[in-house]
């Protein structure tokens, strides 16, 4: 029995062999890479299964969180006021601009 190879065969040999050892190479990486993120066996999750208990808040975190809001409003309503008067200004100043910013066609004539 005689085996013969040619250029053509040794050249699919070496394309076979690079396809194959791609897709292990692939797989292989995968595998790392899920090692390594996976979260540890032995950890467990406290109380998993169970519903959370609802705890009672504490009257500081209340009064904390009530000065906060109180904080933001005070804040928001200043951003109203300043948004406002900004507005007013703008009208005052160019009355004859359109909503998108460009001048009226009667304006462009009257320059």
């Amino acid at each position: 029995m005689t085996v013969s190879l040619n250029g053509n065969d040794i050249g699919q040999i070496v394309e076979i062999a690079l396809a194959v050892g791609g897709i292990l190479a692939m797989l292989i990486a995968g595998l790392v890479f899920y090692l390594l993120v996976r979260p540890p066996r032995k950890a467990k999750i406290p109380n998993a299964g169970l519903p959370q208990q609802i705890r009672e808040p504490d009257p500081l975190e209340i009064e904390e969180v009530l000065q906060v809001l109180d904080r933001m409003e005070a804040r928001l309503e200043t951003l109203e006021r300043s948004v406002a008067a900004d507005e007013d200004t703008r009208r005052i100043a160019r009355p004859k601009e359109t909503v998108a910013g460009v001048e009226s066609p009667v304006m462009r004539r009257e320059q």
